[in-house]
């Protein structure tokens, strides 16, 4: 079996366009998507729900497109990998429903409160915040390019776990360690494709990432900072 570990960013708006463009290149059999169906579902619906709610304070559409093009962004890994597998008629499974567990349930409220946050922002203002969180998320990529397949590599690892650390990095990793080796004992001659937050395919002294943790099976990692 062929397995690719592809690195997401959550945040990143043009994610999906570079994972459709990724999946299409390795044509993978099978998918893995870091999540559930309970948080794919749920980030749907509190998608739809903040939608209504930014238009309750916000009239200027340009202003809302501007937010939802950047909120919309972590829910771009279900739609492309859900998208490949309808188009080419293949298999992906959800795997580590660690996360967003404490939000299901409350996404009016949580909708709500931030529609709230963006009440009264001019036009400027929202776009200034955009490139920023741009800025943000390119720096990220920036970081991992310039270190990946170094000895650095451990240090930005560390650097990114600490940031995360109500993440619960390392016991999400154990969850998907164990699907990855059980596809890997059901589909030995299959290629398998990964696709997770890119904390989970970098390189670890202390053994806590998805990547560290099946390395014996001889990985390939791609970052989708292009």
């Amino acid at each position: 079996m062929e397995i690719y570990l592809i690195g997401t960013n959550h945040w990143d708006v043009n994610s999906e366009s570079r994972l459709e463009r990724k999946l299409s290149e390795i044509a993978p059999e099978f998918i893995l998507v870091e999540g559930s169906y309970e948080v794919d579902a749920w980030i749907n619906r509190s998608y739809a729900l903040f939608s209504k709610e930014l238009a309750k304070v916000m009239k200027f559409e340009e202003s809302r497109h501007l937010i939802l093009k950047s909120r919309v962004a972590i829910g771009n890994e279900f739609r492309a990998v859900r998208g490949h597998c309808i188009r080419y008629g293949k298999k992906f499974e959800y795997f580590n429903d660690l996360d967003l567990k404490n939000t299901i349930g409350n996404e009016k409220k949580v909708a709500k409160l931030e529609a709230q946050v963006f009440k009264g922002l001019k036009y400027q203002d929202i776009l200034f915040e955009m490139k920023s969180e741009e800025a943000s998320n390119n720096k990220v990529w920036k970081q991992i390019k310039e270190v990946e397949d170094t000895s650095k590599e451990y240090n930005l690892t560390d650097y990114f776990i600490s940031e995360a650390k109500d993440d619960n990095i390392g016991a999400r990793d154990y969850i998907m360690e164990l699907k990855v080796r059980n596809s890997f004992c059901e589909n030995i001659s299959l290629r398998l494709v990964c696709v997770t937050g890119y904390v989970h395919v970098l390189d670890d002294l202390q053994n806590r990432t998805l990547y560290t943790k099946i390395k014996e099976l001889s990985p390939k990692r791609v970052f989708l900072y292009e």
